[in-house]
């Protein structure tokens, strides 16, 4: 596959902000409360393994659940969103609380963070929006801004459930039709992407394939994969 062009890089990346403020401008993110796993990674992995005040990081805070529970938890936490419509929500809700945290308007392939700034990233089904060049240098930013032995979270969809590949057809009758379409670059990952996306300068320390069915109100069955990156 050719390597984008930096114009249609710019457009892409165009597109897909544009999609995500239209859906914070119309109130549709209503997480009050936060992922489940991103609870489960910071309790397991980053409370138990540091000592002292914690940095936490997140690539694509949108709204701020999960900033919200990190500043409850007395770490220092900060959250960068290519939407700035996100960023305003997300002050607003963080100010509504009484909890501080830092939130900025900045792409994801370019972390304007020092070295060694932080025990965690966490990134919570948001870089499989991003195109692949963006992808990889993120993922080159993420361990770079990590302190020694810091750890990564990331959460993103597998490519291996029919009914996923089947809302990524832009057929007549995918209800996910309207939201793919406004998100160019958005990729499914398989097992090999993951292994090639972490080879050197990591260690796996969990990896799971995690599928989901819900069936009310409607039946949708998903699988993602729940990954712990280990900074060495």
């Amino acid at each position: 596959m050719s390597k984008m062009t930096s114009l249609e890089h710019q457009n892409s990346t165009a597109v897909s902000a544009r999609g995500w403020n239209e859906i914070y401008a119309r109130g549709e993110d209503s997480n009050e409360e936060p992922w489940s796993n991103v609870v489960s990674f910071v309790h397991r992995f980053v409370l138990k393994n540091v000592n002292g005040p914690l940095s936490f990081l997140e690539l694509g805070c949108g709204s701020g659940p999960n900033l919200r529970f990190a500043a409850r938890l007395g770490m220092s936490a900060t959250g960068i969103d290519a939407s700035d419509v996100a960023v305003e929500v997300c002050e607003t809700r963080l100010e509504r609380d009484g909890l501080m945290a830092d939130v900025l308007h900045c792409p994801f392939g370019d972390l304007p963070f020092a070295d060694q700034s932080f025990d965690c990233v966490v990134d919570r089904a948001s870089l499989m929006f991003a195109d692949g060049d963006t992808l990889n240098q993120t993922v080159s930013e993420v361990h770079r801004v990590l302190k020694p032995g810091g750890h990564f979270f990331h959460n993103t969809i597998a490519d291996d459930v029919a009914a996923t590949l089947v809302a990524l057809d832009m057929g007549e009758g995918s209800s996910d039709t309207e939201m793919y379409a406004k998100y160019p670059d958005f990729r499914l990952t398989s097992a090999s992407d993951l292994t090639d996306r972490f080879k050197a300068g990591w260690v796996a320390r969990e990896v799971k394939r995690v599928e989901r069915t819900v069936f009310v109100p409607a039946l949708d069955v998903t699988a993602e994969w729940e990954a712990v990156l280990q900074k060495i």
